[in-house]
Order: structure tokens, then C-alpha cells, then sequence
């Protein structure tokens, strides 16, 4: 995705862990030359940890004053327990904050909207459980309702569900929702602007 962006001059800093980073960074010197050129200018690979003490700065400086900031995590907060996700949507709250305006994309699930796709639940938690090594997809928000006051206490103006673009997708069950979080820009001193603190 962020190769396809980048290829048509959109700025993309794809984040990552180092190993994943390295994989990637060696497809892109695999890929051919005029690949290459056309990334040199608008796509960056970095190797970070997104709870490192210094992330929130890191993304914060790579954001700020951008036109139209996005924020993507895909297949990143179902994972973590609700401290590390407070702490995440905060650190993007806050970055989004320092551009003139952006938006947080990503995938959430919830136990009411789970229920309609337990068929599809049970497979995607039993293969989940195996690629992470038994953490497994979480379902720690009650509904919708439990989300948006999640993303509300994170920092963010507004939010709503984003339905898949294809229409014979929209017949499917999916467990997993897309959501985005809209944010504007921040005040010095206000109060989203303040450190997010780790968890506990």
C-alpha cells in the first residue's frame, strides 16, 4: 500500500518493527529501477517501536503541519490490551493534533457486533491465536458506543464506520470493523496536546 501511495507522489512513512522493516527494505531494492526512483522522494521505511517512550514525539515532528495527515493501523490495536490501545489513539490523537487536520484509520472489534459473525469469530480467533502466539484477537469494548467513547477520551472530534467499497462485500458478516477518527488541529497547551502517559 505504501509503494502504491508513494508511486503517485503521496508522502508515505511506513513504520514498523526491524525485522519487518528489513524484510520489506529488501523487496524494495529487488524492485526494479523505476520503482525505486519514483519512492525516492515520498516513501519512507522506518523501524520503530510503537510504544517506545519517544514515539509520540517521533510521530508528532513527522506529522506536523501537514495538509492531510492519515493514520493507518491496520491489524494493530485488536492486539493490544486497552492500556497500550489508550495509549496508542492518544500518541495519534495528539500527532494528528500538530498537522492542519487527519484522520486514524483502523479495525476494531466489539462483543455486539462479533456476535453476528461468530461462525467467522471462531476461525479468525483460532488462526489469530496461532500467528501471535496466543494472544489472539481481543474483544474488549461491549459495543460501538463503548468505542466512540473510547476514541472521544483519546482525543478525537469525531468517528464513524467505514463500510467496504466493494458491494458484495457488504453482505459478509466481517467481525472486524473499520473505524475513522477524525482530529483537528491543536492549541500549544490544549488539552489533547498534552503527553499521553505509558501504561501501567
Amino acid at each position: 500500500r505504501g509503494v502504491t501511495f508513494a508511486s503517485r507522489g503521496v508522502p508515505y512513512l511506513e513504520i514498523g518493527l526491524p525485522g519487518m522493516v528489513a524484510a520489506k527494505g529488501r523487496r524494495i531494492e529487488a524492485a526494479p529501477p523505476g520503482v525505486r526512483s519514483l519512492l525516492e522522494s515520498s516513501y519512507r521505511l522506518v523501524a520503530h517501536d510503537l510504544l517506545a517512550p519517544d514515539f509520540p514525539a517521533f510521530l508528532t515532528d513527522a506529522l506536523r503541519g501537514q495538509e492531510r495527515a492519515v493514520v493507518i493501523a491496520e491489524g494493530v490495536l485488536g492486539y493490544f490490551p486497552v492500556p497500550e490501545r489508550r495509549l496508542l489513539a492518544s500518541t495519534v490523537a495528539r500527532a494528528l493534533g500538530a498537522a492542519e487536520e487527519g484522520h486514524f484509520l483502523f479495525d476494531l472489534r466489539d462483543q455486539a457486533h462479533a456476535k453476528a459473525a461468530a461462525s467467522t469469530v471462531r476461525t479468525l480467533k483460532w488462526a489469530s491465536s496461532l500467528v501471535t502466539r496466543g494472544r489472539g484477537l481481543r474483544e474488549d469494548f461491549e459495543d460501538s458506543d463503548a468505542i466512540r467513547a473510547f476514541l472521544r477520551e483519546a482525543g478525537f472530534d469525531a468517528m464513524d464506520t467505514v463500510e467496504p467499497a466493494p458491494p458484495h462485500l457488504r453482505r459478509f458478516a466481517m467481525p472486524n470493523r473499520v473505524w475513522r477518527a477524525h482530529a483537528v488541529r491543536r492549541t500549544p497547551g490544549s488539552p489533547a496536546e498534552e503527553e499521553p502517559s505509558a501504561p501501567s
